[in-house]
């Protein structure tokens, strides 16, 4: 394939095992040699911010956060959405009284306080975390993405009473609640315009939902083989699990890396 000039890539079951949480070795080779091609990297998560420092000192200098609700380059701030103050207290108000735990995602991440065994297993499958985040500061703090922890069942009161609100499922108890377009691939664009790119001299790397848009939107999508099948219909290429490395070896095959670099 053409060689990209611009590489995004999921985090959490894409660069980190599956398994183990972690980064593998090859991965972490893998993105330092792009990085010395002259092939710029992005990281494009669903975590939010405060959650990604450990990519910067990967060398991760432009970062996609919270599903593409804020993002940063080279330590500022150059797109972020916000929640209007009003319609985020009147969710997390129906989300207290309904008993739903509820995420938000700012600078920090923070929650409502509500502590339920749906938010424990959200946690540990989104982002492997074991301990609940803090709790809110305020209803009106500004916030860039909201998360209601709830089934397709238990959204139903949320969905009548919000008729004009977009819920956006990426994980089968997290839904992004969204009153503007808030995506990967809609960061993604204002990342190009940074680097002055066309999606068409992009690449990525996904295995969630919320990485389908991003997949269809670069050059070139690659779906790690733990990505459900839904996901893998939407790429062009899938590569082995991340903890069989699985970024490696999609480079190498793809004729980005050289196979010798193992």
């Amino acid at each position: 394939m053409k060689q990209p000039k611009i590489i995004f890539f999921d985090i959490d079951g894409t660069l980190t095992s599956s398994i183990t949480g972690e980064i593998p070795q090859s991965a972490i080779e893998a993105i330092c040699y792009v990085q010395q091609q002259g092939i710029d990297i992005v990281a494009a998560t669903g975590r939010p911010y405060s959650m990604c420092h450990d990519l910067e000192e990967l060398g991760f200098k432009t970062l996609i956060t919270a599903n593409g609700a804020y993002v940063r380059h080279n330590g500022s701030v150059v797109y972020g959405a916000s929640v209007e103050t009003a319609f985020q207290q009147q969710m997390l108000e129906m989300a207290n009284q309904q008993q739903h735990a509820m995420t938000f995602y700012c600078e920090d991440f923070y929650f409502n306080g509500i502590i339920t065994d749906q938010l424990k297993t959200a946690l540990h499958e989104a982002f492997r975390l074991e301990e609940v985040p803090k709790y809110l500061p305020n209803p009106a703090h500004r916030t860039h993405l909201m998360c209601l922890i709830t089934t397709g069942k238990q959204l139903s009161p949320y969905e009548h009473a919000f008729p004009h609100i977009t819920f956006q499922r990426w994980h089968p108890t997290i839904v992004n609640v969204l009153t503007e377009p808030v995506s990967k691939s809609r960061a993604i664009q204002e990342v190009l315009k940074i680097f002055q790119y066309d999606a068409t001299e992009a690449m990525a790397f996904g295995d969630g939902y919320n990485d389908i848009d991003m997949l269809e939107y670069v050059g070139f999508g690659v779906a790690m083989n733990n990505a459900p099948d839904a996901v893998k219909a939407h790429a062009q290429y899938v590569t082995a699990s991340a903890h069989d490395d699985g970024i490696m070896k999609a480079l190498q095959q793809l004729g980005i890396i050289p196979v010798v670099v193992l």
